[in-house]
């Protein structure tokens, strides 16, 4: 005879988060995407996903979609092309910058 285990063994199953599933940054005006939403938000257009299935795995609302593919254009990309990160880069913010001083001694 073989021994049988005193309690059943139950397979585990590991949850990965997606970048949808992590909660994006609240702006003055709307939800932060990352550059990593971005990009596959225009990977997934150059594939010919619909935008509601866009939104749904990436986060990135449909008027939101449309000003980044407007921006990207703007900035040299190509539907179906390449997707580079100058494309989906961070627009430089405006006002002055943080002025670093060394420690004093």
């Amino acid at each position: 005879m073989s021994a049988v285990p005193a309690e059943p063994v139950v397979p585990v199953a590991s949850v990965v988060p997606t970048e949808s599933a992590v909660p994006a940054k609240s702006t003055r005006h709307g939800k932060y995407t990352s550059i990593a939403q971005r990009t596959q938000a225009l990977t997934l257009h150059a594939m010919g996903i619909k935008h509601s299935e866009i939104e749904a795995k990436t986060g990135v609302k449909k008027e939101a979609f449309k000003s980044l593919l407007r921006r990207a254009k703007d900035r040299g990309y190509i539907p179906g092309g390449p997707v580079k990160e100058e494309h989906v880069a961070n627009a430089p913010k405006s006002g002055r910058p943080t002025v670093v001083t060394e420690p004093v001694a």
